[in-house]
C-alpha cells in the first residue's frame, strides 16, 4: 500500500452537539495531525471535556474559535497549553469574570496571542480592561463589545 503524507492545517465544524462517535473521530482527526493543525474553527459546537483536552495538544495551533459553543471559565487554562495561539475567539461563550482572574492567567504564557475576541460573554468591562492590563506588554488586542 501506498504511504499518504497527507496535512491537514485547518478544521472547521458548525453548530451542533457531538454524539460520542463524532466525538471519538473527531478526537482521533487532531491527535493525528496535531503537528499540522494551525487553525481550528468549532463555531456553536457543544465540546466535552476529552475533546478539550485534544484540543490542548495542538501545540502548533494558531487561530481558535470557539464562539458560541458551551466553554466555561474552568476550561481556559487550556490556551495557556497553546504556545503558537495567536488568535482566539471566545464570544457568545458562558466566560464570566471568573475566567480574567485566575485561569486566564495562563494566557500570560502565549508569546504569539496578538487578539483575543470576547464579546457578547459576561465579562465585565472592568474586567476587560483588568486583562488588557495584564496583557499589555505583549501587545494583545482584547475585544469585548456589549
Amino acid at each position: 500500500p501506498q504511504r499518504s503524507d497527507c496535512r491537514i492545517t485547518g478544521v472547521q465544524l458548525a453548530a451542533g452537539s457531538l454524539d460520542s462517535a463524532l466525538s471519538a473521530d473527531l478526537q482521533h482527526v487532531l491527535q493525528r495531525y496535531q503537528a499540522s493543525i494551525r487553525e481550528l474553527e468549532m463555531r456553536g459546537v457543544q465540546l466535552d471535556e476529552a475533546t478539550l483536552e485534544v484540543i490542548a495538544q495542538l501545540t502548533e495551533l494558531e487561530v481558535l474559535n470557539l464562539a458560541e459553543s458551551n466553554l466555561q471559565d474552568q476550561s481556559i487554562p487550556l490556551l495557556g497549553r497553546l504556545p503558537q495561539l495567536k488568535h482566539v475567539d471566545l464570544p457568545a461563550t458562558g466566560l464570566s469574570d471568573d475566567a480574567v482572574d485566575d485561569p486566564i492567567h495562563a494566557c500570560r504564557e502565549l508569546k504569539e496571542l496578538r487578539s483575543m475576541h470576547l464579546r457578547a460573554t459576561k465579562i465585565s468591562q472592568p474586567a476587560a480592561r483588568a486583562l488588557q492590563r495584564r496583557l499589555k506588554g505583549q501587545q494583545v488586542a482584547v475585544r469585548v463589545l456589549y
